[in-house]
């Protein structure tokens, strides 16, 4: 079993950059001491390939590109004694992660012990986000380091799974490693697929990795083609497109924000007043939630203080300016400290009883406040800057990784914040039972074009400064402000696009690239 919290000093790491949102600049220069002074990854214990990269590696890259920033601002006084320590750290961290992602396809193993790396009878199954969710640390990484093997291995780890889609366009949750064979048909944006999808769009806007993004046009096209059904995301069956899902989850509520980053805003508005309604009528957002029969699984019900939902309202705030949005983050804030707080902070929470138990998950304090203090924080240098945040809520400067990537946004790919969408929100906030349940009435449903994969979201560039601005009312434009004009990777990147990927048959609806594995092995 995975020791989750890996005698790393997990709520640490995971919060080091958190500090430096809220502007404890000096209190940020402390910890990152003590965590140098403490830490280290030479010890026997078995981790969660996934979790230590969003957790560990990611609040490693992102408190050093903070810290760095400091030791070489000359009106600073904090950090003149640092020396990439942190960098180094991470370097050791992802050496002791590389001994995953040796398999035959290229897909890591889920879980790798830091001194000794794969045990031998370790499980060749793995999901779609813990294979899937790593191409933004590993290539900051890279770029940061000048090794190139981070993003390399990242990049075939993605891209082998993402040529597997069916040819509706559709991933299921859970393969072998090894034969590259699906080990389940339900494709769904919930967990064990969510950040998968995520980290597609991101790792371009990051990294200007092209092959990422027109596999995201793709799948993403494929779930609003199948898994969304005009009202809730319900899993559906990879190769035919048939709905076969009654339930949705929690992690489902990242995907309005991701949307909003997309510009797809009519989409994201709707989406994140399904979840609205389901907040107010449990105070929380359950874990599984039946649609059809208005029930939750009482077994299952608690909220662990998920970040998704802040993260959806904060970033549709970020995009339409609409005081409704605010509204919502006072209603989470307001919740959070009537069930959840306890003397020594918060706790996890039933939504069926508001029973507590004894948990609280680091991403509470790496996500879900982060998202709510920026949400209400107009003027913090996160809203007036350029930056892509993880699946884990750690925050990277786009303009050092992106700057030799520079043709603009399609306007015709996004959508413009409208009086129709202003009212639209202003109906949400009066009618949020309706969105429980069933359709929206018809002049709520709009249905937005598939994304033109001819069109592909990009940048320009501006050189002056280290962060990026998001305007979205007028007219979705990203400005990366490039502090060194014609900062590229420090190495060449090559990696193979079609790695593993399935050829179609003819007829694809009778497609099945696990028969096509079992022929090869016949002969």
């Amino acid at each position: 079993m995975d020791d989750v919290l890996g005698f790393y000093a997990l709520t640490l790491i995971d919060t080091l950059d958190t500090l430096v949102v809220i502007g404890e600049l000096e209190s940020f220069e402390e910890h990152v001491q003590k965590y140098l002074n403490t830490v280290s990854f030479n010890t026997n214990v078995t981790v969660n390939l996934f979790e230590v990269n969003i957790r560990v590696l990611g609040g490693l890259l992102s408190s050093h590109m903070v810290a760095a920033e400091l030791r070489d601002d000359t009106t600073s006084h904090l950090f003149g004694w640092y020396r990439d320590e942190l960098l180094d750290m991470a370097v050791d961290l992802g050496m002791r992660l590389m001994p995953a992602f040796l398999t035959p396809t290229g897909i890591p193993y889920s879980r790798i012990n830091l001194a000794h790396g794969v045990e031998e009878d370790e499980t060749t199954t793995t999901c779609l986000a813990g294979a899937g969710t790593l191409i933004l640390e590993f290539g900051v990484l890279s770029r940061l380091s000048g090794y190139s093997i981070f993003e390399t291995a990242a990049m075939k780890s993605t891209m082998a799974l993402a040529n597997r889609r069916s040819p509706r366009n559709l991933l299921p949750g859970m393969i072998d490693i090894n034969t590259g064979r699906w080990l389940s048909r339900d494709a769904s944006i919930g967990a064990g697929s969510d950040s998968f999808y995520e980290y597609l769009l991101k790792g371009y806007l990051l990294l200007g990795q092209q092959p990422l993004y027109s596999a995201f046009v793709e799948l993403y096209n494929g779930v609003m083609k199948y898994v969304w059904d005009g009202h809730w995301y319900f899993a559906a069956d990879f190769d035919s497109g048939r709905a076969k899902g009654s339930q949705v989850d929690s992690l489902q509520a990242f995907w309005p924000g991701m949307q909003a980053n997309l510009g797809r805003l009519g989409d994201a508005i709707e989406g994140h007043a399904r979840f609205y309604a389901l907040w107010k009528k449990f105070n929380f957002i359950p874990e599984v939630y039946f649609p059809n029969t208005k029930q939750i699984n009482k077994h299952n019900d608690d909220w662990p203080l998920r970040p998704e939902f802040a993260e959806s309202t904060y970033l549709l705030y970020q995009a339409t300016k609409h005081p409704f949005y605010l509204e919502v983050g006072r209603e989470i804030v307001d919740n959070i400290e009537k069930y959840t707080r306890v003397k020594c902070g918060y706790a996890s929470v039933g939504v069926y009883d508001h029973s507590l138990d004894d948990r609280m998950d680091s991403f509470f304090l790496s996500e879900t406040l982060k998202y709510l203090y920026l949400l209400f924080d107009a003027d913090n240098f996160i809203n007036h800057g350029n930056y892509v945040f993880s699946t884990e809520g750690h925050f990277f400067p786009v303009a050092p990784f992106v700057s030799d990537h520079s043709t603009p946004l399609a306007k015709s790919d996004c959508e413009m914040m409208s009086a129709e969408l202003w009212q639209k929100i202003d109906t949400i906030r009066e009618r949020w039972p309706d969105f429980v349940s069933g359709p929206a009435p018809p002049s709520q449903r709009k249905r937005e074009q598939d994304a033109d994969p001819t069109e592909i979201p990009s940048f320009r560039v501006i050189t002056q400064h280290t962060y990026i601005h998001v305007v979205y009312p007028e007219h979705v434009q990203l400005e990366i402000h490039a502090s060194e004009p014609g900062f590229g990777p420090p190495f060449p990147l090559s990696v193979e696009e079609n790695d593993g990927e399935p050829e179609e048959d003819e007829d694809g609806d009778d497609w099945d690239v696990n028969a096509e594995a079992e022929e090869e092995e016949e002969e």
